[in-house]
C-alpha cells in the first residue's frame, strides 16, 4: 500500500539530465520524488527538485519509462507528517544544478541554499522526518542510487 512519504524512483528516455544523471552514477534511476498526496483516485502528488526547483507534481505513472516506489515500513505517521512538512516548508528552493556538475567532475560544486532531487528527500527525511537514510555520506554526492540502496 502506498502512503505518505514513500520514495518514487523513475528514468525517462531521451531526457539528457536523466539519461546523464543515470550514467554518471552508474544506475538505471535517475530520479526520486516524495509522495506528500494520494488522490482519492490513487493519483499521486509528489515533491520533487528539478529545473524548476522543489515543486509539488501531480504525476501520471504512466508517463516514465521505468518507476518503482519504496516504503520504509518503520516510519511512524508523525514521521511521514514530519517528512511532508518539511518538503512543503521548503517548496521553492532553487534547483542545484552545480551540484550535479559535482558528480561528471568529482569537485564538490554543491550550492548549500539549493538542491537536487536526492538531497532533497535525504533532508526531508532527516530533518523533517528524524529519521537516517544512510549514514556516513556526504549528500553533495547523494544520488537516487544511493537512497535506492
Amino acid at each position: 500500500m502506498i502512503q505518505l512519504a514513500d520514495l518514487m524512483f523513475t528514468f525517462n528516455k531521451g531526457s539528457l539530465i536523466s539519461e546523464a544523471i543515470a550514467y554518471y552514477t552508474h544506475a538505471k534511476i535517475s530520479h526520486v520524488q516524495c509522495i506528500i498526496d494520494i488522490g482519492a483516485s490513487g493519483t499521486l502528488q509528489v515533491m520533487s527538485a528539478d529545473e524548476n526547483g522543489l515543486q509539488p507534481h501531480w504525476v501520471n505513472l504512466d508517463n516514465y519509462d521505468w518507476v518503482c516506489i519504496l516504503t520504509c515500513p518503520d516510519l511512524t505517521l508523525k514521521q511521514r507528517d514530519g517528512i511532508c512538512s518539511w518538503m512543503w516548508n521548503h517548496k521553492d528552493t532553487p534547483y542545484d544544478y552545480f551540484g550535479l556538475i559535482s558528480f561528471i567532475v568529482n569537485v564538490d560544486l554543491h550550492n548549500e541554499v539549493k538542491v537536487f532531487c536526492s538531497e532533497s528527500v535525504f533532508e526531508a527525511y532527516r530533518r523533517g522526518g528524524d529519521y537516517l537514510l544512510l549514514d556516513g555520506i556526504d549528500h553533495a554526492y547523494l544520488s537516487p542510487r544511493d537512497l535506492w540502496g
